[in-house]
């Protein structure tokens, strides 16, 4: 018979790579072979009228600076306190010598996603710009690739990351060195080499990345010095540009390219004022036709914050707008990867022959892409408004009369525009869309992992055959009907199917066929629910099975406990489906903390009544007492969780605080209080089992490593240390890792010696070091202010295995209830904004982008990944006399299928609103933070899985006479 504990190894190694595969079918892999643009795409005739499009197509910028500034959100210009830092580009826009564009930047915004976007016209999808582990050199066609055909010369200073994408396309080159931390040093070296270069007269286009205020926004809000300090630094050096090129006489465009902001740059300085996902293009050496902001929308006069909420998104410029409109600007072909819109803004210096012509232009070239990815029909709406749009413009070149031109052109424009909006639209969908046969596959083989999990071996051998036979029939035919189907018109099916497909096919299949084998040798929950349902019918006295046999109906003695597991259950089940509903997702903490509070008081509820209850003539007085004080010390505790959770609650608007005005003195409280409470948690694991001389050297490390914590961020000036000197802290970081693996080796050091030499069980001794360790490393991550929730999660935890003694299911349901709590208590919400970038910043300034990404992952899970190691070591502690690695494999099963369970409800969520708008924006975040959070769980668990094992084998070596456990 299958072992329990490999059977759970397998099953969380098949669930992870069917979430590989789900991620396989959910990234768009389309690829056209489409060949670059030329100058003999530019139309000659319209609606029968020659045109000569070298006399209407062409440039007379002769000098194009491009600035791409990382995190400049367009709320520096809508908020007085931080526009008056840019005081250059603000007279600017005031005067309408300058033009202000918002448009819209979906999350996330990467480098790389905004670097094609500008550079290409297309958008990136979700997930390929966050699965963008390596940077090769563009193939698709560019605006640079088009600068470089037609002899323009262009010279770059910016990342690394652009020489990638172009090794070719530039004259000069000067690459930066992107430290994670630097926010000084990288941005000086680009303006250092500005004057130099706009004094050339070797170029004609100037591209400079400056990177300094993205790196700021990791722990600074826009209302901090450095940023005001920074903001000055970029305006000095866009007045220099704007002077020298004013002086020099030539005609120029200076176009500077802003995003949403990074981290708390992205945070509104305003609350009320919430900009949603628009950002700023902002066009210097034009004159805009109205002054200010209104020369983008009337509207925005009145109030520019209010412009997401007035408007639909479509309303504005889209990052893949700026590409065709530069080649446009510039009298260059447009890129025959680009679907973006024209935007009239840039081109207001154009006559209105020139401007039409680029339209249609434009258009024509959109409609001949559709027909190429064959999503073109002759009843499209599209070319219905294409065909009249011809017509008008054919009767705008043959009249002579300047009053019918005048109403020509306004009909043209608005025909060509919309119809460019709708293709652009519709061919991003077409190239966006996923593979959803393969999604559906893995949809199957995850719940299947649940079923697995759920399930619990069946002695009885008579019917596994044919059980077997039922579902691999059964897993067969779902095969059979996604494959025939197809389910989309560009879905994986037995006609349309790559070799890359078919691999995935062939382990969906072999994956199938071992769950197939598994499931056919267990007992099927549902035929023991029915027979459970059937014996409650009955009042039947005997333990029963439900949905798991790990999960028992105690007898009435326990009946309390009875209705708070099922309450526990039907809490997950409801907190799982309730991620179907998008405005659930958007406030999933409140969700949580509903739950949490409920469960609190539903305790508290249960053991009142059971006091009154028990007060009868038949039980003696000393039961009556004993049991009496250990209910009210369960009310105690439980009634100090809860308002322990509120204070949270009002403790966590604290953050919102002390970023917003930089309050050192009460960031340096909340961390000493942390760090206290932190050693004191952190001894309390260590209390039951420890020599005299074990608590003192545990304690005078666990001291050594708090003041580490605390030196380094002092050294940082994130608090107050009076005469302590400011630095990088890498001398802080050495004293901490030299403490950390002290207390790591000591602890490591103890049990191995005790379970090897002396043959007797250290698995809690060990757990408690995993905990401390862990505890101590996330402190040292997160913000000062954070530290005391650890500190907080480990006491709630702790108190939770005392009141849920001997009640194993409850304890471990109410853990991960706790991890999903402490989550969002630290402020993590589905949106990738919510990420703590500054979590690097704690390191070595040479750390690799690896190291600072696995460190994310840390940092973000780090309450959830805490919870369950607590969850262990109350298991182990209040089950004496179970092995080591069967009460981690108990853990590990509930954890395990609350985990799949909610995946396989977020996947089918995901079907239902894979056509939503919404999708790129909440589901697919929401996605990666789960997909990540499962691959960290999974890892953990089969880590404590192994070592459990590991250790009930030497002690076994060592103890061969004992007694199973």
């Amino acid at each position: 018979m299958l072992n329990e504990k490999c059977v759970f190894l397998y099953t969380i190694f098949s669930g992870l790579i069917a979430l590989c595969i789900f991620l396989y079918g959910y990234v768009p892999v389309f690829s056209s072979q489409i060949n670059a643009a030329s100058r003999q795409d530019l139309p000659t005739k319209i609606d029968g009228s020659s045109i000569d499009p070298e006399r209407i197509y062409h440039s007379d910028v002769q000098k194009l600076v491009i600035l791409i500034i990382d995190s400049l959100s367009i709320d520096f210009f809508t908020d007085y306190s931080i526009k008056k830092n840019l005081p250059h580009v603000t007279r600017l826009i005031d005067r309408g010598d300058a033009c202000l564009v918002p448009y819209n930047v979906p999350s996330p915004t990467t480098t790389i996603r905004k670097i094609k976007a500008l550079a290409t016209g297309t958008r990136s999808s979700f997930i390929e710009s966050i699965l963008t582990f390596s940077v090769e050199e563009l193939e698709m066609d560019s605006i640079f690739r088009q600068a470089m055909d037609n002899k323009l010369q262009l010279i770059l200073h910016g990342p690394e990351t652009w020489k990638q994408l172009f090794p070719d396309s530039f004259l000069r080159f000067k690459t930066i060195d992107t430290l994670i931390f630097d926010y000084s040093e990288a941005d000086a070296n680009v303006t250092k080499t500005l004057g130099a270069e706009v004094d050339k007269n070797d170029w004609n286009w100037l591209l400079l990345h400056y990177l300094g205020l993205k790196t700021l926004g990791f722990n600074r809000n826009s209302n901090s010095k450095q940023v005001s300090i920074k903001l000055r630094e970029l305006d000095a050096a866009i007045k220099f540009t704007h002077s020298k090129l004013t002086a020099q006489g030539s005609n120029y465009r200076i176009i500077i390219v802003g995003d949403t902001g990074m981290g708390m740059l992205n945070v509104p300085s305003n609350p009320n004022e919430n900009l949603g996902t628009l950002a700023p293009y902002i066009v210097i050496g034009t004159h805009c036709r109205n002054f200010g902001y209104a020369s983008i929308n009337p509207i925005i006069t009145i109030g520019l914050h209010y412009l997401s909420h007035l408007h639909s998104p479509s309303k504005f410029m889209g990052e893949n707008d700026l590409a065709p409109t530069l080649a446009v600007l510039t009298g260059l072909p447009i890129p025959s990867s680009s679907y973006g819109s024209l935007n009239s803004v840039f081109l207001n210096e154009l006559s209105d022959e020139q401007l039409l012509y680029a339209l249609h232009y434009n258009t024509a070239r959109l409609m001949n892409l559709t027909s190429k990815l064959g999503i073109k029909y002759i009843d499209d709406p599209a070319y219905v408004l294409f065909e009249n749009a011809i017509k008008q413009h054919g009767r705008y070149l043959r009249s002579v009369n300047l009053r019918n031109q005048f109403q020509l052109r306004n009909t043209i424009r608005i025909l060509y525009t919309k119809t460019t909006e709708y293709l652009s639209e519709r061919i991003n969908d077409f190239l966006n869309t996923s593979d959803v046969p393969i999604q559906y596959l893995a949809f199957v083989l995850i719940f299947e992992a649940v079923i697995i999990l759920v399930n619990q071996m069946d002695e009885n051998t008579a019917n596994r055959k044919f059980n077997f036979f039922v579902i691999f029939i059964t897993n067969l035919m779902i095969l059979t009907w996604v494959l025939a189907t197809g389910m989309s018109k560009r879905g994986t099916s037995f006609i349309y199917m790559t070799t890359a497909k078919g691999f995935v096919i062939a382990n969906v299949a072999v994956l199938m066929c071992c769950n197939s084998y598994i499931m056919g040798t267990q007992k099927s929950f549902l035929t023991r629910l029915f027979s459970a349902s059937t014996e409650v019918a009955e009042n039947s006295k005997e333990s029963i099975d439900t949905i798991s046999s790990r999960i028992q109906l105690a007898t009435s003695k326990h009946k309390n406990m009875n209705l708070l597991l099922v309450f526990l259950m039907s809490g997950t089940i409801v907190h799982a489906t309730s991620l179907l509903e998008l405005s659930y997702i958007k406030q999933e903490k409140w969700v949580w903390f509903f739950l949490w509070t409920s469960m609190c008081f539903f305790i508290i509820y249960k053991h009142i009544g059971t006091i009154y209850q028990s007060e009868t003539p038949e039980t003696s007085h000393e039961l009556l007492n004993e049991s009496q004080n250990v209910k009210h010390g369960v009310i105690t505790v439980v009634s100090s969780i809860l308002i322990m959770h509120r204070t949270i609650m009002a403790y966590t608007t604290v953050d919102n605080w002390v970023s917003h005005n930089d309050n050192r003195l009460c960031t340096s409280l909340c961390l000493i209080l942390g760090l206290v409470l932190l050693g004191f948690t952190c001894s309390i694991y260590y209390e039951p089992f420890t020599s005299a001389v074990d608590k003192f050297i545990t304690r005078i490390l666990l001291g050594l490593i708090c003041c580490s914590i605390y030196a380094l961020n002092a050294a940082q000036g994130n608090v107050l240390l009076p005469k302590y000197p400011e630095s990088d802290g890498a001398l802080e970081i050495l004293f901490f890792w030299l403490t950390w693996i002290s207390i790591m080796g000591y602890g490591i050091g103890f049990c191995t010696i005790q379970t090897c030499c002396k043959g007797m069980s250290s698995s809690k001794q060990l757990i408690a070091v995993a905990i401390t360790c862990w505890a101590c490393f996330t402190a040292l991550l997160t913000r000062s202010h954070k530290v005391l929730l650890i500190s907080v999660e480990m006491l709630f935890g702790q108190a939770i295995s005392d009141v849920f003694k001997k009640h194993n299911q409850c304890s471990i349901l109410s853990h991960v209830w706790l991890g999903h709590l402490f989550f969002h208590h630290q402020g993590y919400t589905y949106s990738l904004d919510s990420i703590d970038m500054a979590t690097g910043l704690l390191f070595s300034k040479k750390m690799c982008t690896l190291m600072y990404e696995v460190l994310l992952v840390i940092n973000t899970f780090s309450a959830p990944v805490l919870s369950y190691l607590i969850c262990i070591h109350g298991m182990l502690s209040n089950n004496s006399k179970t092995s080591t690695s069967q009460g981690i494999l108990e853990v590990n099963m509930i954890f395990g299928y609350c985990r799949f369970f909610l995946m396989a409800v977020y996947l089918l969520g995901m079907f239902v609103h894979r056509h939503n708008e919404w999708l790129w924006s909440i589901l697919s975040p929401k996605l990666l933070y789960e997909i990540v959070y499962t691959f960290l769980i999974a890892f953990v668990m089969i880590s404590a899985q192994v070592t459990g094992l590991l250790h009930d084998l030497s002690v076994k070596l060592r103890m061969p006479f004992t007694e199973p456990m």
